[in-house]
């Protein structure tokens, strides 16, 4: 009953310094940027799975979860990747990244005046 337990805990809270979500080959990676317009870069890799069912991960960018949706096509059809970023943050809009492919999805920070 305790694995259980610490399984749905981790699922709940993931761990502050989560930078990748995988599903099992395909995955996406944060990291953190200075210099540029932009905050962070996401870059998901599409690689050829099977049979896949759980398509949303989970990163930290500064202590916040983003949250990444991957809608995987069969086959060869490329995957389509949305990530969803707490307030205070925007993204470029959702990918679509052919199998063996790779592309970047950038996160803005939200300036206040």
């Amino acid at each position: 009953m305790r694995s259980i337990a610490a399984v749905l805990t981790l699922c709940a809270f993931p761990a502050a310094a989560q930078t990748i979500a995988d599903w099992g080959g395909t995955y996406c990676s944060i990291a953190v940027v200075t210099g540029q317009p932009h905050v962070a870069e996401i870059t998901c890799v599409n690689r050829l799975t099977a049979g896949v069912t759980n398509n949303r991960g989970v990163v930290m960018l500064d202590g916040q979860p983003v949250e990444i949706i991957a809608t995987m096509g069969p086959g060869d059809v490329p995957d389509r990747f949305e990530v969803i970023v707490p307030p205070g943050y925007y993204a470029d809009p959702a990918v679509d990244v052919e199998e063996g492919g790779e592309a970047v999805i950038r996160v803005y920070a939200v300036l206040m005046g």
